[in-house]
């Protein structure tokens, strides 16, 4: 697989794990929200956000820092900083983002990518399903030789994955930013561990989840944009709420590993980041850059960190 295509699927699953992970399991026609605008309501101790993409994080005797909910996106409106976030970013000591992108992260995940040489996709799926999931892997760039090689879960997310036409996504132009202002750069977890969740699951289950998407390949778009306008409208909520519009389903195995994947690419991974960002809230003055809908839920970033005594307050 060429390079480019490497590095931007392994920034997809980074940044765009939760907000896409309904798509994974999606069987049903269920028609796609569109966006809303929500009223801003004040963050007080226990509630969970409805809007806002950048919060500061303070508790008594240390300096505050700074989440930030990120979108796997290249749109220049995406990419232009508000003032208020620029100077919190300008000023910050380190960013951490969920992974840090580089040729050994990549080197790691070309290991992983690749079927038995005794498999492939079109014995797995089938020769129809397999040419409508190349139809639109191919519009990626992808060569045949390669997409029949691919591991289910690995087309699965290419296919669901963003077209690039400049490779400068947000999280990546954040670490770019980053390393020209000389600021320390931290991971919150490892490519392993990201890759692992779908890797653990079984050939079968991953062919079921392939199948269901290719069932939903053309109403991806359509996801895809309206996730675009809300992250815009800074609408966690409504982000949350069409992700989980489009994870009903009326197959009850399908829902049933929906949730056991939503367990891990959410749940588990969000209390595994707010263990590993606590070094980074003693020394003050970090700049915490993860996928937006980490921020939202019970089980979401803002409430675990309010849990452990810190104040959220909203960065307009």
């Amino acid at each position: 697989m060429p390079l480019q295509y490497m590095t931007q699927l392994i920034l997809f699953i980074s940044m765009f794990f939760y907000s896409l992970s309904p798509l994974l399991a999606k069987d049903t026609d269920t028609q796609v929200i569109k966006a809303t605008s929500l009223p801003l309501a004040a963050l007080a101790k226990g509630s969970l956000p409805e809007k806002g993409l950048c919060w500061e994080i303070s508790k008594p005797g240390q300096a505050s820092s700074y989440l930030f909910g990120t979108i796997h996106s290249e749109d220049q409106r995406v990419l232009q900083l508000s003032d208020s976030v620029r100077q919190k970013f300008d000023k910050a000591s380190s960013l951490s983002l969920e992974i840090q992108m580089g040729d050994e992260v990549i080197e790691k995940l070309a290991g992983t990518l690749f079927l038995p040489d005794s498999e492939n996709l079109i014995l797995l799926l089938g020769k129809e399903d397999f040419k409508k999931l190349f139809q639109t892997m191919s519009q990626h760039g992808m060569l045949v030789n390669i997409a029949m090689r691919l591991k289910p879960w690995v087309a699965m997310m290419i296919v669901i994955m963003p077209k690039t036409k400049t490779g400068l996504f947000l999280d990546k132009y954040l670490q770019e930013q980053a390393k020209v202002q000389n600021k320390a750069i931290y991971s919150l977890e490892s490519v392993e561990e990201q890759l692992a969740i779908f890797d653990s699951l079984s050939l079968d289950k991953q062919v079921r989840l392939l199948r269901a998407t290719v069932k939903y390949l053309d109403n991806i778009p359509e996801y895809l944009e309206n996730m675009h306008t809300l992250y815009l409208a800074q609408d966690l909520a409504g982000m949350e709420k069409l992700s989980n519009e489009m994870m009903k389903t009326e197959d009850p195995e399908l829902e049933a590993l929906n949730l056991r994947l939503m367990q891990h690419m959410l749940s588990k991974r969000n209390h595994v980041m707010v263990h590993r960002m606590q070094a980074r809230l003693q020394e003050g003055n970090a700049f915490i850059a993860v996928g937006a809908l980490h921020l939202v839920g019970k089980e979401g970033l803002i409430s675990l960190l309010q849990q452990q005594g810190y104040q959220l307050r909203r960065i307009d």
